[in-house]
């Protein structure tokens, strides 16, 4: 009885735990990432209310275009991808520096990858993650520096692909692919954690 009493103490802990670390760590006026991807006509993220699996190529490019936030949009046919470049007019939270893509498929929307300006710890918590226990993380060894590992987030209706210093998990880049799930690494050589889980084998591979 009292190593169940204790088994379920600690899983409420954990989360706490790591909340109040991000709560701690992170600033309060951080740029609003769910205000960028949240639309009236959509279930999940997304981006101009082009929802990946749902929206035509032809709505995608002209509500791209009608925005002001693209200076040049560019349709690689043999590709079935679509890149441009940012006017400087898009929303603070996404980094206006990086080539940002949408790939199609039969003339519907796939995924759309963007890199963000905010660190992956403010995602979590703008996103609404933390409060689910099921969502995973595939965790896999940079082979460029050893301090860095290669994290793929699993959220609702995104992946974020983040690169982190095992020394600083929240205020890590963060890039975001809306409409991808955990298909989207089939046959790749990973590992799913839980979050908590996850930091915990983060910092022991932390290698100096």
């Amino acid at each position: 009885m009292m190593g169940l009493l204790l088994r379920f103490t600690l899983l409420l802990i954990g989360p706490l735990m790591l909340l109040a670390g991000l709560l701690v760590s992170l600033r309060l006026d951080e740029p609003e990432l769910a205000l960028v991807l949240t639309h009236e006509n959509c279930l999940t993220p997304c981006l101009l209310g082009i929802e990946p699996g749902q929206t035509s190529l032809g709505e995608a490019l002209s509500r791209l275009k009608a925005s002001g936030w693209a200076a040049e949009v560019h349709v690689h046919e043999g590709l079935e991808l679509v890149t441009w470049e940012w006017s400087g007019q898009q929303p603070a939270v996404i980094d206006g520096t990086t080539t940002p893509s949408m790939s199609y498929r039969d003339n519907i929307v796939g995924v759309l990858h963007l890199t963000m300006h905010i660190p992956f710890g403010a995602v979590l918590l703008q996103l609404g993650e933390l409060d689910n226990r099921q969502r995973v993380a595939l965790v896999g060894s940079s082979p460029n520096d050893p301090r860095k590992l290669d994290l793929f987030y699993v959220g609702r209706g995104y992946i974020a692909l983040v690169q982190v210093d095992c020394r600083d998990l929240w205020h890590s880049p963060t890039s975001l692919i809306l409409g991808a799930s955990a298909r989207y690494f089939a046959g790749l050589s990973t590992q799913n954690y839980e979050l908590p889980i996850m930091w915990r084998i983060i910092r022991a591979n932390c290698h100096e």
